[in-house]
C-alpha cells in the first residue's frame, strides 16, 4: 500500500495463499507461446506448448467494484480469433464472462474500452503467418502485415447480453491503446483511442496494398525523423440504432500522444503523454 501524495510505502504484506484466478481463466499455465490454438486447448495445444494470452490492459469499472479482463487466442488453421471477455470483483471472484469471436482478418487487440453495454476494440487489418511463430523462428512482430487497402473493424461487443453485437468499418487506421470508458449517450456510442492514419502518405506509400508492420523501426533504436508513424488522438462515434459510422476523426488535429487514461469518476477528462502539436512523431516527454 502506497501513500497516493508521497508514494511512500505504507504496508507490505504478503496475501493470503489462494488459487490465482488467471489460472483457471487461462487454462493452460505452462504455455511458452501464447495467442494462438491448434485445437483449443488440447493435446496438440499442450504437445505445441501453445495457449491463450491476457491482455496488457485491464480496466477497473463500476465504482472500483470490478475488474475487466480479456483473453484470446486465434486458431491457426481456420483464422478465427476466439476472445473472451472476463469480470473480476474485489475478492477475485469471477463475476461474468462471455464468449466473442469472429473471423475476418487476424488477431485480437491488446487494448479495449468498457461501457455499460458495451465492450469496444478496434480489429487492425493485420495478416499473421502465424507457423514461424509456432516454430520459435520468428517473433510476433516479425510475421505481421499491415494491410492499407481494407478498413478496420470497430466490434461492439454486449457486455450486458442485452445490446446487441456489431461490426462497425472505419476508414484505415491501426489503433494503438484504447481511454478505458466508452461514451454512452442514447443511441450514440463514442471510443477515444490513439493510432497511426494508414491514409498518411509521408509513412504509408500510396498504392502499396501492405507493409511490414513495425517495418521502419529497424536497427538500435527508432529513428523519430519521419519513419516513425505519429501516434494521434481519435475519437470514433457510431450510432447503434442505425449500426453506421457517424465520424472518426482526431480530437485535435497534430496531437500527438501515447498512453491515455481517465478518472472513472470523472470520464469526461482524459489523461495523456504529450509528445508533440505539430504532427511529428517525437518520443514522449511529458504529460497532458
Amino acid at each position: 500500500e502506497l501513500d497516493a501524495t508521497t508514494l511512500e510505502t505504507l504496508e507490505q504484506r504478503e496475501p493470503a495463499p489462494r488459487d490465482d484466478p488467471f489460472d483457471k481463466v487461462l487454462g493452460d499455465k505452462g504455455a511458452a507461446l501464447r495467442g494462438v490454438t491448434i485445437d483449443q486447448g488440447g493435446l496438440v495445444d499442450r504437445l505445441m506448448n501453445v495457449g491463450r494470452f491476457f491482455t496488457a490492459h485491464p480496466h477497473v469499472v463500476d465504482n472500483g467494484e470490478t475488474l475487466v479482463g480479456f483473453v484470446s487466442c486465434q486458431d491457426a488453421l481456420t483464422q478465427e480469433t476466439i476472445m473472451q471477455f472476463v469480470e473480476f470483483d474485489q475478492d477475485w471472484a469471477l463475476k461474468h464472462q462471455s464468449t466473442y469471436p469472429f473471423t475476418e482478418g487476424a488477431g485480437a487487440p491488446h487494448d479495449f474500452s468498457v461501457g455499460s453495454n458495451y465492450y469496444a476494440f478496434f480489429q487492425n487489418t493485420i495478416t499473421m503467418n502465424q507457423l514461424p511463430y509456432i516454430l520459435g523462428l520468428k517473433s510476433p512482430t516479425q510475421i505481421m502485415q499491415l494491410q492499407l487497402d481494407k478498413s478496420t473493424i470497430l466490434h461492439l461487443a454486449s457486455r450486458n447480453g442485452e445490446a446487441s453485437n456489431m461490426q462497425i468499418n472505419v476508414p484505415p487506421y491501426f489503433t494503438v491503446h484504447s481511454v478505458p470508458i466508452v461514451e454512452e449517450t442514447g443511441s450514440l456510442v463514442s471510443v477515444y483511442t490513439n493510432g497511426w492514419d494508414l491514409k498518411d502518405r509521408r509513412y504509408f506509400p500510396k498504392g502499396s496494398k501492405s507493409v511490414p508492420f513495425l517495418g521502419a523501426w529497424g536497427g538500435r533504436y527508432p529513428d523519430f525523423e519521419n519513419v516513425v508513424p505519429p501516434s494521434l488522438f481519435f475519437r470514433t462515434t457510431v450510432n447503434t440504432e442505425t449500426r453506421e459510422l457517424v465520424s472518426h476523426e482526431e480530437v485535435i488535429p497534430g496531437m500527438v500522444v501515447d498512453f491515455m487514461t481517465q478518472d472513472e469518476q470523472l470520464p469526461h477528462i482524459h489523461y495523456m503523454s504529450l509528445a508533440d502539436i505539430t504532427n511529428d512523431s517525437l518520443p514522449s516527454v511529458g504529460y497532458a
